[in-house]
């Protein structure tokens, strides 16, 4: 006997064409990440507030960088997502390798889509990332970052990767944030 909620008509189900769904996830998993929406949909709207997702879901601090994952899902709204955003933020960002994850935080600070990043706003992110703490390992990759630039003061996503190579705890908090959407959603 199947429990009763596997046998609820769920509003994704009402709707949904399987050969739109990239995910190709099963009911039982769509029935948790259901069940962990509507635990942060304190109105019972359909909607889930950015802040209730970051800090009280995921228990992450909003910043800069929290916030640019919405880009990833074009998303409609900048204050609030329904289920299927949040199916597809889910998914979407649980899923990416490390370097997908380097890629991403690339993507962030090259907004004009260039190919290159400036020396500072690199630095600015981190320090965001890591809530204005500067360690010692922070300090030593913004020494490695200086070393690194010839007068241009920008930074190609491979210069990043060696970055990620040499101070690998310094891109932590990006790690940390795909952990934490994983925790809270599966």
């Amino acid at each position: 006997l199947a429990p009763l909620f596997l046998k609820q008509k769920f509003p994704w189900e009402l709707t949904r064409d399987p050969a739109q769904d990239p995910f190709e996830l099963s009911s039982t998993m769509l029935a948790t990440l259901w069940d962990r929406f509507q635990r942060y949909d304190r109105d019972r709207n359909g909607y889930m507030n950015f802040d209730d997702y970051f800090r009280r879901m995921l228990e992450y601090p909003r910043n800069s960088l929290t916030d640019s994952v919405f880009e990833l899902i074009e998303s409609k709204s900048d204050t609030v997502m329904n289920f299927g955003e949040y199916v597809e933020l889910t998914c979407t960002f649980a899923c990416m390798e490390q370097v997908d994850l380097l890629k991403y935080f690339f993507y962030i600070l090259d907004n004009k889509k260039t190919g290159l990043v400036e020396k500072n706003e690199v630095k600015h992110i981190l320090v965001v990332m890591w809530e204005h703490v500067v360690s010692s390992n922070l300090k030593e990759a913004f020494d490695f970052l200086d070393s690194m630039d010839y007068g241009e003061g920008t930074f190609n996503f491979k210069e990043i990767q060696l970055l990620n190579t040499k101070y690998p705890n310094v891109f932590f908090p990006v790690f940390k944030l795909q952990i934490c959407m994983v925790k809270s959603s599966l």
